[in-house]
């Protein structure tokens, strides 16, 4: 039997939870308050959070702007032409740093909204032992856990299921580089869901007790957002309207 995972608690809202690729470094756009930016890597600021466009891949004809007024209100309006790579992924950002087994807690709360028709899925990515933008690239790990998908999946294989609070996710792997660059895990939610809190710990203390990532590696990113592959031939509007993360580590 698989270990269970901690709780996923849906607010009144239900429907998907999606994943992501990690935040390129970009241009600072805002420190606090109000903020709009069309900029590739366009940022907006909100301590400790930062909110970024990170449009990383994209193609002729993409285009998006970010519009915030805090860490947990904000907004991307964005075309992104046909294709099935991902193009973008839109997120708020928190930088940690100690090692997975150093925390007692991280877990999210979360209220979202995004379109149905394109390619598109919300996700949280969490970035272990390094993360994209940063000087440690060399062994970086990426975990996401996947909340709201449409017409995508995970890379890697499907290799497990896991229980987290009554709810049943897909676990795929890709533990070498082959995939995406960089050992790779994700958490596919088997239903969608557009609000809840994540307890995004016991997902990295799943992998650790199945002997996949070292509970000694820090925790390096926890990212939440969008990974947009294309907007079904219009403008669309993916919005943020609740977030927080919450963090404890021992003494």
């Amino acid at each position: 039997m698989l270990p269970a995972l901690a709780r996923i608690m849906p607010l009144a809202l239900a429907t998907p939870l999606l994943a992501a690729c990690g935040v390129v470094a970009g241009v600072l756009s805002a420190s606090g308050g109000p903020c709009t930016t069309s900029a590739q890597y366009g940022t907006c600021s909100y301590p400790p959070y930062t909110v970024n466009q990170d449009m990383w891949r994209p193609a002729a004809g993409s285009k998006s702007t970010l519009t915030a007024k805090s860490a947990a209100q904000w907004k991307v309006s964005t075309y992104q032409p046909p294709g099935v790579a991902v193009r973008s992924y839109p997120n708020v950002t928190e930088n940690l740093g100690q090692p997975i087994s150093a925390y007692t807690t991280i877990e999210a709360t979360f209220a979202e909204t995004m379109p149905t028709g394109g390619r598109e899925e919300a996700a949280f990515d969490i970035w272990v032992n390094g993360a994209p933008g940063t000087s440690n690239t060399a062994h970086m790990i990426e975990v996401m856990v996947w909340t709201d998908t449409h017409r995508t999946r995970p890379a890697g294989t499907l290799t497990a299921r896991a229980t987290i609070g009554g709810q049943t996710f897909n676990v795929y792997e890709c533990p070498t580089s082959a995939c995406v660059g960089h050992p790779y895990y994700a958490f596919r939610l088997t239903q969608n869901e557009a609000a809840g809190q994540v307890d995004l710990l016991s997902a990295l203390k799943w992998l650790t007790a199945n002997g996949l990532v070292p509970a000694s590696d820090p925790v390096t990113q926890v990212q939440d957002g969008w990974e947009i592959g294309n907007t079904g031939g219009i403008t669309e509007t993916f919005a943020m309207t609740n977030y927080a993360l919450s963090v404890t580590a021992g003494g």
